[in-house]
């Protein structure tokens, strides 16, 4: 299937463009908006290619990482002394958890979901497939909002208040600390500490090309922390990966980019059409998460407040309400439908179960 035909079978670039097309018709039915050259020259103003830039940077990176299989040799590392369930699952719900906040909460579940099966499995332990999903899913989600680069919303934020990193961490630690307490204490409960066999990993791994990627992300990183110039570094990148792994071009998800800029049309084209206050934008922030994704709400919501803090908050942890309010859960139920014995209901209820649990609980601890 070549890129073109990816970008256009991608769901969420269709919905995303079908939002944005259907934002585009209301505005010219209601605002009367005339299509000028200034207008279209709005339009251009109205996507942050900073951010579309950035994400691409750390898209670039993250796949060349995944290409050199350096997840994978982390996680036979890590595994090499298992020999219990429970162990087994808290460290790739810990491994997510962490690494989430470097890689994306995309990239983590994209990484270590059907890693995760593979493993599960391979030590027929069918019972806590639904479980160890959900909570991958959770702690995708949940880890990844301490850092810029962790989502796709947060590098947004990031780009679009002009913040620093120090920001990002102040706001969200406390609650990445609670999201890990929680974590932990469902893995204690819900998982049993029986023994497993061995497991054995065949890995191939090319160390120079794996060292080669680690100083491209930390060349990103600095980029974050303001010493580096972000176009000079995406400059750097796409000319290293061209010569030694070309591949990755065609691996990377040009549909994500697509669809961002699908979006910060929408909104631009609704911004022409609603011109109201919001009140409260953190329980906004959630309202529209549970129904327009979090990325989206984010967006829409950047529009109307500077109140960075309360987007940031009411959209990350939105992601702990339905499927599609983030991208992430998508990727865990996707990855679980390809099981023989896939039960719909069960991990659709357990979800539920836990992401509800973990929503209250986030939300008390906002208001206390």
């Amino acid at each position: 299937m070549t890129i073109i035909k990816k970008i256009f079978f991608d769901s969420f670039f269709v919905c995303s463009f079908i939002f944005a097309f259907l934002c585009f018709f209301i505005m010219i039915f209601y605002a009367k908006i005339s299509l000028d050259y200034d207008f279209l020259y709005s339009c251009f103003n109205a996507v942050s290619f900073k951010t579309i830039f950035l994400l691409l940077l750390f898209m670039l990176i993250i796949c060349a990482l995944q290409n050199a299989n350096f997840l994978e040799f982390l996680c036979y590392l890590c595994l090499k002394k298992i020999n219990n369930k429970r162990a087994l699952i808290w460290l790739l719900v810990m491994l997510t958890f962490f690494l989430s906040m470097f890689i994306t909460n995309d990239v983590a579940l994209l990484s270590f979901v059907p890693f995760a099966l593979i493993l599960l499995n391979k030590i027929k332990a069918d019972k806590i497939i639904i479980f160890t999903l959900v909570m991958l899913s959770l702690a995708a989600n949940l880890g990844s909002m301490l850092t810029p680069f962790g989502n796709p919303q947060n590098m947004f934020l990031f780009t679009h208040y002009s913040l620093s990193f120090n920001d990002f961490f102040q706001t969200a630690f406390k609650y990445c600390l609670l999201a890990f307490i929680l974590l932990n204490i469902c893995i204690f409960c819900f998982v049993k500490n029986e023994k497993i066999p061995h497991i054995k990993i065949d890995i191939k791994i090319n160390k120079k090309i794996i060292f080669l990627n680690l100083f491209l992300f930390l060349l990103a990183l600095l980029c974050i922390f303001s010493f580096l110039n972000l176009y000079f570094v995406l400059f750097v990148v796409i000319l290293i990966l061209f010569f030694t792994q070309k591949e990755v071009f065609l691996k990377l998800d040009y549909a994500l980019l697509f669809s961002f800029i699908n979006l910060f049309l929408a909104v631009f084209f609704l911004s022409k059409i609603i011109n109201y206050e919001i009140k409260n934008i953190f329980i906004s922030s959630i309202v529209l998460s549970f129904f327009i994704s979090n990325v989206s709400a984010s967006i829409f919501l950047s529009n109307f407040t500077n109140d960075f803090k309360d987007i940031f908050l009411g959209v990350n942890i939105a992601a702990c309400t339905s499927l599609i309010s983030s991208m992430a859960n998508l990727i865990a139920f996707k990855f679980y439908l390809t099981q023989k014995n896939c039960n719909k209901k069960n991990y659709l209820l357990s979800y539920t179960y836990f992401s509800t649990a973990f929503f209250i609980l986030l939300i008390l601890f906002y208001y206390i």
